[in-house]
């Protein structure tokens, strides 16, 4: 066929408690002839599905979706409808999920797609494969009972929670025409591979009976199937000027300007380098409870639950050159010389963590008050909230060079008016001095006033609502 021409194909399905759906195929072959005679085609190409699958067809896989791409303009090539013709983006979200019954583990697959009709860039994300696990204790004993028959009590290490996380990603991206798209060093260029494998560790017990202690740790590892560089190539670029003297010809000035002090170049790199990323955190507390009673007044007593919380969080230092996560190279511009830092994982679908060493020390303080007091109408003691949450907190970073410790904040919220009004504050104090600026530095409030903190903010709200019936 030497001319344009166009096929397409339409169909429709469905089974009965099973699935339906409908699949749509089409090619637009267009014949284009300049003003010298020279012949050209243009192909466009679409292909959308649906699938619904019935809730009743399986009891524990699940598969769906919609799928909706277009190479090279074909809607808008064929047809002349509004939605044709204005739609800027196309995207796919098909999906596969299989639970197995009785087992501890999820299996996933999806196929994501984005495409931009404007700036003509398409990126096919498939497969995405998700592998997954409920919390699992692997060290918990299989038989809760003893061999009385009484109920087992169980030992702290069988309280220790594993759960896992896997995942397989590949993502193409180029431009959605056909005959780009498809070429081998095009596909190549917009490749990404990667993996990702995170695993968690926690537990809980209790201490000297009334203190609860949580430790966790948290591991992923993270693969990049290629990586970044980046150099800064010294290629100074001058334009010379020459002036020359009207009454002289021989008598001129040359004067250089740089135009261009070089350039950076990217280099992307096949190899793999993984990403490590570690997290420990351990946190204590406690419930504290106090009761003050009354013999006399409507008042019984006023009850005080304290409910105080210790944590402390370590993460490592990404940004130590050791590590390779980060690199640098020097730029030169007109100010001098410039030193950039980057991450190699930049363009991969994994980046590197970008915080440097995390030890801090969190403490908070829950409070709540309720009183309890004698109903007249009802003839019968009631409870009554005083305050729903009264919270100071603050924390204390280790690893920071100066200002370590953190504004101290205090919140509470208490109800009016049975419920009809809310009055809510925060309060903030800061424990060091500040410049002519406004702006904290590194020194105590107290070595200049003899007070432990300052006073820094203040914000109340009060809120009423009313509703009106007919």
């Amino acid at each position: 066929m030497k001319g344009t021409w166009g096929l397409s194909l339409n169909s429709n399905f469905k089974k009965l408690y099973r699935f339906n759906g409908s699949v749509n195929v089409g090619y637009y072959r267009q014949r284009n002839e300049a003003s010298n005679g020279e012949v050209s085609f243009d192909p466009s190409m679409s292909f959308s599905m649906n699938y619904n699958q019935d809730s009743r067809a399986h009891p524990s896989r699940r598969i769906g979706g919609s799928i909706n791409i277009q190479f090279n303009d074909y809607a808008a090539a064929n047809f002349n409808d509004a939605q044709s013709v204005l739609t800027a983006q196309y995207a796919s979200n098909f999906s596969y999920n299989q639970n197995f019954i009785g087992k501890p583990y999820s299996l996933s697959a999806a196929l994501t797609h984005s495409q931009n009709r404007r700036s003509g860039q398409m990126t096919i994300n498939f497969p995405n494969l998700n592998f997954q696990t409920q919390t699992v204790y692997p060290f918990k004993h299989r038989d809760p009972l003893k061999k009385d028959g009484t109920r087992r009590e169980d030992k702290w290490y069988e309280e220790i929670a594993f759960r896992y996380q896997g995942e397989l990603r590949a993502s193409v991206s180029g431009v959605d025409t056909l005959s780009k798209f498809f070429q081998v060093d095009s596909l190549l260029q917009g490749l990404k591979l990667g993996s990702q494998h995170r695993t968690t560790l926690n537990t809980s017990f209790r201490l000297l009976k009334n203190l609860n202690v949580t430790p966790s740790v948290n591991y992923t590892n993270s693969l990049n199937f290629g990586f970044t560089q980046f150099s800064f190539d010294n290629n100074i670029i001058s334009v010379f000027d020459t002036i020359y003297n009207p009454a002289d010809s021989t008598d001129f000035n040359v004067t250089e300007r740089i135009k261009s002090y070089g350039s950076v170049e990217e280099d992307i790199s096949n190899g793999i380098i993984p990403i490590h990323e570690y997290s420990a955190s351990l946190s204590l507390n406690t419930t504290l409870y106090r009761t003050l009673r009354f013999k006399k007044g409507p008042i019984k007593g006023i009850r005080h639950v304290v409910r105080p919380t210790v944590s402390m969080n370590f993460a490592p230092n990404y940004l130590n050159p050791k590590l390779g996560y980060y690199r640098t190279y020097t730029r030169r511009d007109a100010s001098g010389l410039d030193t950039i830092q980057y991450s190699i994982f930049q363009n991969g679908l994994y980046r590197a963590p970008s915080s440097g060493e995390q030890m801090a020390l969190s403490y908070s303080i829950t409070n709540i008050y309720e009183a309890k007091y004698y109903s007249k109408k009802d003839s019968i003691d009631k409870k009554m909230k005083l305050f729903d949450n009264l919270y100071l907190s603050g924390n204390y970073n280790f690893a920071a060079d100066s200002l370590k410790f953190s504004d101290i904040a205090a919140s509470g919220v208490t109800r009016l008016f049975k419920g009809l009004s809310t009055f809510n504050f925060n309060l903030r104090w800061s424990p060091y001095q500040t410049n002519n600026k406004g702006q904290r530095i590194d020194k105590f409030y107290w070595e200049a006033t003899n007070k432990p903190l300052r006073f820094d903010e203040a914000n109340f709200q009060f809120s009423t609502s009313l509703s009106i019936r007919r």
